[in-house]
């Protein structure tokens, strides 16, 4: 934003090596330090810069000519006055990036990173002198985040026209617009492959299940506990025609390229290692990865199911509360039931899921390296079964075990017999491994925050301080646009 008084023509160009200075006569502000009222137009044509470019310069250095007091000029300013108040304000710059970085742990160079790209998203740092209020109202003095996610809008009254039935829907702030046209040009660019993973996708490998708690086996104690049922659930599960679906949907899978070795995260492992050791980082992957993950995955494509992972990290990291209504959630927060995995978040138990909830228990162990447990999702359900989209409550290892014999008959492991068959349920084109889907939310965010991927794992994925940003799939649209 543009101060009060501060004459537009004072500005540096954007790589700030050339004091652009004073130009004929200058310009007298009189609007208000929220608004941006300039001579756009005359501006770009005399300094020759890119409208953008002076957008985002009026963006990045206007708050600090008000912090600074420079907003009561009357008249148009000389190039040396001009180069005076653009000293003043970039101490005040740096000051407030200096004192951001000592309140944080960060080097200084990376808040100056952060703050420089809030220019273009809009998002300010929570800063040390309060500039962007912290969602929630989070007090000074207990931990917070290093970017907040984008202002939500209050929701939107919606009526559906069959039923007469009324809710609150989403309706998308500013903030949140600006942030979607952005994440969706990166998007755009990252899948014509115009950037470097940061995870070599041919040379992930599995994480080593023996350096984990293994615990009992879903198939040992989800299953039916009566012999009646029992019986009823093993003459299903294990039907000619139940093996035929899977048998059909394994080799349909095969064919598909990059189907297999889906859960194999050892390289993310390997990030969580380096930061807190082979003990606490393990700790820390399953509980910032796995298990968030297993809470999350409720109807959720993979790309979804990390958002919403990442995003109950970083309000459990930060002491934020947690939303109780879709519409209340950040753009690019959503999904087709993004309220409920939310609130399993916020309930997921200390230690992570039992067999009590075999899904999401299993989910987890599969990213832990457990090979021999499969996932029965709402795809491999309605494989085993048309139109089921979860086993019965008490018949989840009936169904698993039944499905294991199928993955010993074709050869391979029950989990990645789970990733290939799914695969070929799905009818996909291509196999897309989890470790590329965090891949370009890596680089996603790297591009929206400024910050390097290797910065982005530290600060986003370990420690939960930025925001992952992804892009909302044609699944997820309708519980971004508000529907519960």
């Amino acid at each position: 934003m543009l101060a009060r008084g501060m004459d537009p023509y004072a500005v540096y160009s954007p790589n700030r090596q050339t004091l652009l200075g004073s130009v004929a006569e200058g310009v007298r502000m009189l609007a208000p330090p929220e608004e941006v009222l300039v001579r756009q137009a005359e501006l770009d044509k005399r300094l020759g810069l890119d409208r953008e470019a002076t957008r985002h310069w009026i963006k990045e250095m206007g708050p600090y000519f008000i912090g600074a007091g420079i907003t009561k000029a009357v008249k148009p300013i000389s190039p040396t006055q001009g180069m005076v108040n653009m000293r003043i304000a970039n101490m005040a710059k740096g000051n407030e990036e200096r004192a951001f970085a000592q309140q944080h742990g960060i080097p200084e160079s990376m808040a100056n990173r952060l703050f420089e790209r809030h220019a273009e998203t809009g998002i300010l740092p929570p800063s040390s002198g309060g500039r962007t209020p912290l969602p929630g109202g989070v007090p000074q003095g207990v931990p917070q985040p290093l970017l907040p996610y984008p202002k939500t809008a209050p929701g939107q009254l919606k009526t559906d026209p069959v039923t007469g039935r009324q809710w609150l829907g989403k309706a998308h702030s500013p903030e949140e617009l600006a942030v979607k046209k952005m994440v969706t040009a990166a998007q755009k660019d990252i899948k014509a492959g115009n950037y470097k993973p940061y995870f070599d996708v041919s040379k992930r490998a599995d994480v080593d299940f023996s350096k984990y708690k293994s615990g009992p086996t879903t198939i040992a104690e989800a299953s039916p506990k009566t012999a009646k049922s029992k019986a009823k659930y093993d003459a299903l599960a294990n039907a000619p025609e139940t093996r035929k679906r899977l048998r059909e949907a394994f080799k349909k899978g095969l064919k598909i390229k990059n189907t297999e070795n889906w859960f194999f995260m050892a390289q993310l492992e390997r990030e969580f290692i380096k930061e807190f050791g082979p003990v606490a980082g393990r700790d820390a992957f399953k509980a910032k990865f796995a298990d968030p993950m297993a809470a999350t995955t409720g109807g959720a494509d993979p790309m979804s199911n990390f958002r919403m992972a990442m995003y109950g990290n970083y309000l459990k990291a930060n002491n934020l509360p947690f939303p109780s209504h879709g519409y209340q959630m950040p753009y690019p927060i959503g999904g087709q039931y993004v309220g409920g995995n939310i609130q399993q978040y916020a309930n997921l138990p200390p230690g992570g899921y039992t067999t009590a909830n075999p899904k999401r228990y299993n989910f987890s162990r599969n990213f832990l390296g457990d090979e021999m447990s499969m996932t029965l999702d709402e795809q491999m359900s309605g494989l085993l079964q048309p139109g089921m989209k979860m086993p019965p409550a008490g018949s989840y290892g009936a169904w698993e075990a039944g499905a294991a014999k199928v993955a010993k008959q074709q050869k391979v492991d029950p989990r990645m017999f789970e990733e290939v068959a799914w695969a070929g349920k799905k009818g996909m084109k291509e196999g897309k491994p989890m470790i590329q889907d965090v891949n370009e939310s890596i680089e996603r965010t790297s591009r929206m925050t400024g910050l390097t991927p290797k910065e982005v794992v530290k600060w986003g994925i370990i420690h939960s301080r930025i925001p992952m940003y992804g892009l909302v799939g044609a699944a997820g649209l309708e519980a971004v646009a508000g529907v519960e």
